[in-house]
């Protein structure tokens, strides 16, 4: 679910970009902000990330 929110996030940024003559700064760090927080949780989400051949990996080293 985080894919979506980052895709989410970027679009409103570029619809504000274009939307409005002049954007604040204020807005602009608050969307890196937030951009830069959504891709440390998708970072964490990969990393963190239960092996899904935890237990073949275990029956193979058995056998050797």
């Amino acid at each position: 679910m985080v894919n979506p929110a980052i895709v989410f996030v970027i679009r409103e940024l570029i619809v504000k970009l274009y939307g409005q003559e002049g954007v604040q700064w204020q807005t602009l760090m608050a969307f890196g902000f937030v951009i830069l927080c959504l891709g440390a949780v998708r970072a964490m989400a990969v990393h963190f990330s239960p092996e899904e051949d935890k237990g073949e990996d275990s029956s193979a080293r058995k056998n050797v």
